[in-house]
């Protein structure tokens, strides 16, 4: 199935008042290391953004619509693979656009992503699961229109079919696309990425869309939770991964007040606590989680889980999110709070026929240990103090405030 991506970058921008396509915005990559790292960045904008989006994840052919300033736009365009397509008439509204695009997709696509400029920063695990559900239908003929939701409200980009091109091509009504296909089947598609909401039509938008950049490649604990969902993962599951979530942040709040670790985030401790066991069950399940986070295309979430099992604990090294997480699980057992001896002894226990297992899980032991007695020394506070007190109450506080 031929899938290709229709970037609708026509509009005047005219409650923003400058060119919403080629505003800047800055990128974090955010650094997979447990060694002291700089914070990279690097400046974008949302039509590069998306270009990178679908060029990254294989979409092709991939087409830009311009209309007002289009040579602005084009200036900000200098991949060969990205065709412009232009619309003459962009004061006749996006319809005019999408119909201008979908003439020129009509021979050379079975389907297309249809993605306005100014809803940037989807994330590559929305495209991947439209498009993993599209190859599920045995025809390009069979396939409906998909649309992806987050907490059941409707987002973009949605997926059209080319047995829709026609009726968009024929519709001379007033009301737009939602309107042309209003009779046409659709299947909405859950996806754990909050930006599909996210658009900057003004001036406050795109301040706050800033603010979300810096986030993107790490989910908050809602999206952390709603992937959980999505991947089936059973209530016993997601109590575990709330309680080594809770206990997470609140050891990385902890160690914040400490000048050398104020850098720390606590919603990327929670998040990590709440995915760490998503791929429970599945051979070497820590390392599974991280490829499928990997596969996303989100390698930080994939290195704050994927040694929470097991990790190097040195002490030139600083403590980082996921050497919390690590701790953290290590005093969960099922969603109640255990000490390292007792959570470990009933490991030894297991396999005490087996000394080259006891071997190995007394070293776990001992490095857990070690953090404990680190954590300690920088704070004063006991981690498994915290632990005690955070996860008596029956319904432990998952604390998410200023994560969204």
């Amino acid at each position: 199935m031929r899938i290709g991506a229709l970037i609708l970058a026509a509009g005047f921008s005219s409650r923003m008042g400058e060119l919403k396509a080629v505003l800047p915005l800055t990128e974090k990559i955010l650094p997979q290391t447990d060694s002291k790292a700089q914070l990279l960045t690097k400046e974008t904008n949302a039509l590069q953004m998306l270009v990178a989006l679908y060029t990254q994840a294989g979409i092709s052919p991939l087409v830009v619509v311009t209309g007002y300033r289009a040579a602005a736009i084009q200036k900000h365009l200098s991949l060969k693979s990205v065709h412009c397509v232009h619309n003459a008439t962009p004061e006749k509204g996006m319809l005019s656009s999408i119909q201008e695009g979908v003439r020129y997709l009509s021979n050379i696509s079975d389907a297309f992503f249809l993605h306005p400029v100014d809803i940037p920063l989807v994330r590559p695990l929305t495209l991947s699961s439209l498009v993993q559900e599209a190859h599920k239908h045995t025809t390009a003929t069979s396939l409906p229109l998909l649309i992806p939701t987050f907490h059941n409200h409707e987002g973009h980009p949605p997926l059209i079919p080319h047995s829709a091109y026609n009726d968009i091509l024929a519709y001379q009504g007033e009301q737009g696309l939602r309107d042309a296909l209003a009779h046409f089947p659709r299947q909405h598609i859950p996806v754990a990425d909050s930006l599909i909401l996210r658009d900057m039509d003004t001036p406050d938008d795109y301040r706050r869309l800033q603010k979300k950049m810096e986030k993107r490649h790490l989910l908050s604990p809602h999206e952390a939770l709603e992937l959980l969902h999505i991947h089936n993962v059973p209530p016993k599951g997601i109590a575990h991964g709330q309680s080594v979530a809770t206990l997470a942040g609140a050891l990385c709040r902890t160690l914040r007040v400490q000048a050398e670790y104020a850098h720390l985030s606590p919603r990327a401790a929670v998040s990590g606590g709440l995915t760490h066991d998503i791929c429970k069950g599945e051979h070497a399940h820590e390392k599974a989680a991280g490829e499928l986070f990997r596969s996303l295309n989100m390698p930080y979430m994939a290195w704050l889980v994927e040694s929470h099992r097991d990790i190097p604990i040195a002490d030139q090294n600083p403590i980082t999110e996921r050497t919390l997480v690590y701790l953290a699980d290590k005093y969960v057992y099922g969603a109640s709070a255990v000490p390292l001896k007792e959570r470990f002894g009933h490991k030894l226990a297991l396999f005490v026929h087996d000394p080259s297992i006891q071997q190995h899980i007394t070293r776990r032991l001992s490095n857990a240990c070690h953090l404990e007695k680190h954590f300690f020394t920088l704070t004063g506070a006991h981690p498994y103090a915290l632990a005690q007190k955070l996860l008596s109450m029956r319904y432990p506080c998952l604390r998410t405030e200023g994560m969204a």
